[in-house]
């Protein structure tokens, strides 16, 4: 979708999709079928890239682990291109109809299916090739390529191969007033006669997906990193950028995505210059909106870690940014942003009966108040 400041409606092509979509309720079953793996099916770039590197890697009698196997595509992929056996690993009661899908195409011999967290897996053998389509917020967001570096380091042959191999990350200084005008709506005024400026603060250190042109880039796109995921620390990424304007403009935000080496010669990538995936682009706005000049700098102090939980979250993302002026050091304009800004904390009440915050909440507090103060904008 593209994102509006009008609201964040998917927008679809003309057709039957623009007047039906599904409503996840507890009424109906298969939620995480119909309202998530049925796009991720629908995306043709994403899925063929991962059969393609499936039918490169995985040879006949070959041990395969499917880990986070949803639908179970990549689990029939893998036993089509000849695999003895396939380990389908998924913690959703969605496991139960893939199983009915390997059934109805002749593969349910070969794909044994495992209803569990991968943590708490336990295989008779080791495995040839382990393939997960892990990838969250420019790649490595989130909590699967974590579990499949786990699962790897526990299961997989000395010799044997990752699908994918290597994510790496990408961004970009941005403007674009719709972007930033959708973040900053709370803001813009009031809300049937209400003041909720207050939620500005959460939606400006939250995380946006969005489709972003290259027209809006206010200098050349930046590696982050490249990661290998058997070798490289996947929980922590770290950089200092720094960004010359090639034009001059209002600065909004950066432009997230990553490129996934999948095999030799297969890569899948959400850039704005690639065919459109279902991951976008990742948007990380401004507080506020900072001018720019051909001869400024934009430097941006980006951090992402998946090893420091706090309240269920997996991890968090930081962006520190600081745009300066050789000729004019005095105009130098700083923000420090991190997406524990948007986790609620609970605020003491008034009331009698509810005076003390509970032992929970203050621990809670306690720990976010660390990380940020430790981990924020002082990377190493």
């Amino acid at each position: 979708m593209d994102i509006t400041s009008e609201n964040a409606v998917v927008s679809y092509s003309p057709g039957a999709e623009a007047s039906i979509a599904y409503i996840p309720t507890p009424l109906t079953g298969h939620p995480a079928l119909m309202g998530f793996h049925r796009h991720l099916l629908a995306d043709t770039v994403r899925t063929e890239a991962f059969i393609q590197a499936i039918e490169c890697v995985v040879r006949p009698g070959q041990v395969v682990v499917d880990l986070g196997s949803g639908s179970g595509i990549l689990a029939l992929a893998c036993a089509r291109a000849g695999a003895a056996r396939v380990y389908a690993i998924e913690s959703d009661s969605l496991i139960f109809l893939a199983q009915q899908a390997a059934q109805a195409n002749g593969l349910a011999e070969r794909i044994i299916f495992i209803h569990q967290d991968s943590r708490r897996a336990d295989l008779p053998e080791k495995v040839d090739v382990i393939v997960s389509e892990c990838l969250g917020l420019m790649g490595l967001g989130g909590t699967m390529v974590p579990a499949v570096v786990d699962l790897a380091r526990r299961y997989l042959k000395p010799d044997g191969r990752l699908i994918p191999q290597a994510i790496t990350l990408f961004i970009a200084p941005v403007e674009s007033p719709l972007h930033y005008e959708y973040v900053h709506v709370w803001e813009q005024g009031r809300f049937y006669g209400f003041d909720l400026a207050t939620f500005q603060k959460t939606a400006s250190n939250n995380l946006y997906i969005a489709r972003f042109r290259p027209e809006s880039f206010l200098s050349r796109p930046q590696q982050v990193a490249a990661v290998q995921l058997l070798t490289a620390n996947v929980t922590e990424v770290s950089a200092r950028l720094n960004f010359a304007p090639t034009r001059s403009g209002r600065l909004h935000g950066f432009c997230g995505w990553f490129e996934a080496s999948l095999a030799d010669g297969v890569t899948l990538s959400a850039s704005p210059l690639a065919p459109p995936t279902i991951w976008r682009q990742l948007y990380l706005p401004l507080e506020k909106e900072l001018p720019v000049a051909t001869d400024s700098l934009i430097q941006l102090n980006f951090g992402l870690n998946l090893g420091l939980r706090l309240a269920g979250e997996p991890g968090f993302f930081r962006w520190c940014t600081e745009v300066t002026c050789p000729s004019r050091p005095a105009e130098t304009m700083s923000l420090k942003q991190i997406t524990l800004k948007s986790i609620p904390r609970k605020v003491e009440t008034v009331h009698a009966c509810h005076s003390e915050r509970s032992e929970e909440s203050l621990k809670t507090n306690s720990k976010q108040n660390f990380i940020e103060q430790n981990y924020f904008c002082d990377s190493k």
